[in-house]
């Protein structure tokens, strides 16, 4: 029997002559499902990143990255000291309908550091964000 892979990868685009505000690129393989938008904004990018900040340092509470319908990513700190990387995404309304896709991946507590940092240098750096593991088994975190 083969282990799927999940894998999350989000980039920063900037294109100034469009807008001031940075373009998330996601890439999601989940579930044997592929769903991809190269067009995301989070709102209040800063406070996210404050909060990121605090969860760093503080090991514990809860931030979302709300990119709308399309994209909410959740990350929250557990008691053991991992995190919880929650997401849901949604198509547009297409032939036969849309896809609603929603899973998590569970972050072991060596990788808490990796992880929320490689999130506060997406949003502030744009320096590509990326994890991948199988059910229950962290793989990596980039």
């Amino acid at each position: 029997m083969r282990t799927m892979i999940h894998s999350l990868r989000i980039s920063r685009e900037l294109w100034p002559e469009v807008t001031s505000r940075p373009h998330f690129i996601m890439d999601l393989d989940y579930e044997g499902c592929r769903i991809s938008w190269d067009d995301i904004y989070f709102a209040v990018e800063d406070e996210m990143v404050d909060r990121l900040r605090e969860m760093r340092i503080g090991r514990k509470g809860k931030v979302a990255l709300d990119g709308g319908f399309r994209f909410l990513l959740t990350v929250e700190m557990q008691a053991t000291g991992g995190v919880t990387l929650g997401f849901r995404t949604e198509s547009g309304a297409e032939f036969p309908g849309k896809r609603i896709l929603e899973g998590f991946f569970e972050v072991g507590g060596e990788y808490t550091d990796a992880l929320l940092g490689g999130l506060v240098d997406l949003i502030d750096k744009g320096r590509p964000f990326s994890i991948a593991g199988s059910p229950g088994v962290m793989v990596d975190v980039r």
